[in-house]
């Protein structure tokens, strides 16, 4: 099905190379392979295809030797930038996995079995600038044989049983596989991808989960180190500065972990004071992007507000600031900054979509252990403080943490306000103790005459003495109960009701039918949940209930008026 070009030109091909025997039957010196540099180019023309070259990283090599040949213009070209000293490796691949490597690819070409031995293999080059630049690396052996030498052992399916459940067993591999028992010959096609990003993100991923074992310094130089893989960019360095929506402030995170090269060598200030309109919609209310592709033009735009002064004061050229975002809320802002003007820009912030969602987690993880120390200090140092001055020993306890950090003495100043007047009102309602314990007497009453009144029927229908003797103790507590109420009446008669009353109903509900309607309707009248006659006490409560939402509605409104008059912290606590 072929046509009639591609016949002629794979015959052409076969033409040619029957004028270079080595390359049919071999060449045992890698060293000659510089010799035949333009047949191998030629022969190899369907793989390497030239109009690909400056873009596919690819190349030919010696199976399992680290002898390359045939490479593209991109290919060449990355490793020109590596420098002279730079030998290229396979990243952790000792020669115990390689051995395993080579045996798995016999088993699998020479024995046709399917043994899976996906390791992915990776180089790491640096570049030009001295960043160091990942490589994915996919071999392709489909141009490779082997030969049994007499050696060689013949691979049965136990033999590759027992294999396969022993890798990291290479004695027993080269039992069976036993050195220079093969005779491989062939080529491998490599093509490299550049799998920097994926690889920073990936590190980045792990540098925050694990990152807290790992001191603030060094953090922060690995983010950085990380950042500038994504971005290519050299001289990239990393900054955060936290965000205080109450205050609309931008403050110091952590200045061991990273600088804020928004603040300079401020610890605070507020956003408006410190931004343009534009980077302030941008960054606080619209939650996006602010990128600064040319400082100096910025500055001379923005007749040199804050933001660009502290950028040109730290020789910053050009910068990206995102917000680190937890639903609506900005917790703090990412400085991606340059000294190299129009290195970061619009369209390269695009690469932080993949990394912010990493960050927020952290982010907001920081500043919740950073809340939980403050309060640590404020609750050793200090007795309990009241929310309206909270603010002030936040604030000293955050001095008193940087000084900790910093290996300085640290100590809880004394905190002191000046000109603050306290004052204090109460309100009562007269006489609602008294009404309390009047609306539980009238309760109790009530239920104690019902119970009388039960065991009267009882003790005419069926008298015996057990009910002649919880209706004494009965009438004993309804003339004690109607003299005065004790501190302790209301416990001793619930005790009654549920050791002697309730019990005694229980059987009187059996037992005589005639008195089952009166015990029912004797329910119905107390509550399931503390069995107790709850009707003039609701009464109260509702009263003093709505009395104290009239109250405290009246005080409300007339807070509002005073604060016009004259600014101050009022609390109301109702009871």
């Amino acid at each position: 099905s072929q046509s009639s070009i591609s016949r002629d030109y794979m015959q052409s091909l076969l033409d040619y190379a029957e004028s270079f025997p080595n390359l049919i039957n071999g060449i045992d010196d890698f060293q000659d392979l510089d010799k035949y540099k333009d047949p191998i180019r030629v022969l190899l023309d369907n793989l390497f295809p030239a109009v690909l070259t400056k873009n596919e990283i690819k190349a030919a090599s010696v199976p399992f030797h680290n002898t390359f040949f045939n490479p593209t213009h991109r290919f060449t070209k990355i490793l020109k930038n590596s420098g002279e000293d730079f030998e290229l490796k396979i990243r952790n691949l000792n020669e115990d996995v390689y051995y395993v490597i080579a045996c798995v690819v016999i088993l699998n070409t020479y024995y046709n079995k399917n043994v899976d031995f996906s390791k992915t293999l990776f180089f790491d080059i640096p570049d030009d600038k001295g960043l160091l630049r990942h490589y994915r690396v996919a071999m392709n052996a489909d141009f490779v044989s082997f030969e049994p030498k007499d050696a060689a052992i013949e691979i049965t399916d136990e033999i590759v049983n027992k294999l396969i459940q022993n890798v990291n067993d290479i004695e027993l591999w080269k039992s069976y596989f036993p050195p220079k028992s093969w005779i491989l010959k062939g080529i491998t096609i490599i093509t490299l991808t550049d799998v920097t990003v994926d690889d920073a993100i990936s590190e980045l991923k792990t540098t925050l989960l694990y990152g807290n074992t790992m001191h603030a310094a060094e953090n922060s130089k690995k983010f950085e180190e990380i950042f500038q893989a994504i971005f290519n960019i050299a001289d990239l360095k990393l900054g955060f500065t936290e965000f205080n929506e109450e205050e609309g402030s931008f403050m110091q995170m952590d200045k061991e972990f990273a600088k804020s090269y928004i603040l300079d060598n401020e610890s605070r200030n507020d956003c408006r004071n410190m931004m343009c309109e534009g980077s302030y919609n941008s960054l606080i209310e619209n939650n996006d992007y602010f990128c600064i592709s040319d400082v100096e033009q910025y500055a001379a735009d923005t007749k040199h507000d804050l933001l660009s002064e502290n950028l040109l004061n730290q020789g910053i050229k050009s910068c990206i600031l995102a917000p680190i975002i937890k639903g609506n809320k900005v917790l703090a802002v990412l400085e991606l900054v340059s000294h190299t003007k129009n290195q970061l820009h619009s369209l390269n912030a695009m690469k932080l979509d993949d990394v912010i969602p990493y960050i927020v987690a952290t982010v907001e993880r920081k500043r919740f252990e950073t809340e939980n120390r403050i309060k640590a200090v404020i609750q050793s140092e200090c007795t309990s403080i009241h929310p309206s001055v909270l603010w002030v020993f936040e604030e000293e306890a955050k001095k008193f943490i940087a000084n900790q950090n910093a290996g300085k003495f640290a100590s809880f100043k004394d905190i002191a306000f000046k000109d603050v007047y306290p004052l204090y009102g109460q309100i009562d309602i007269v006489g609602s103790s008294e009404e309390r314990n009047s609306s539980i007497q009238k309760d109790i009453l009530i239920q104690l005459k019902l119970v009388d009144g039960i065991l009267v029927m009882a003790m005419k229908t069926r008298p015996l003495s057990i009910y002649e003797q919880v209706k004494f103790r009965i009438e004993e507590f309804i003339s004690q109960v109607t003299n005065g109420l004790s501190a302790s009446s209301e416990t001793e008669v619930f005790n009654l009701l549920r050791d002697e009353v309730n019990p005694l109903l229980n059987h009187l509900n059996t037992s005589i039918p005639e008195l089952k309607k009166a015990i029912d309707n004797y329910k119905a009248t107390i509550r399931t949940d503390t069995g107790l006659i709850y009707e003039n006490r609701k009464h109260y409560d509702e009263t003093v209930q709505l009395i104290n939402q009239k109250l405290a509605t009246f005080l409300d409104r007339k807070q509002q008026e005073a604060q016009k008059i004259f600014p101050h912290y009022f609390e109301r606590y109702k009871t």
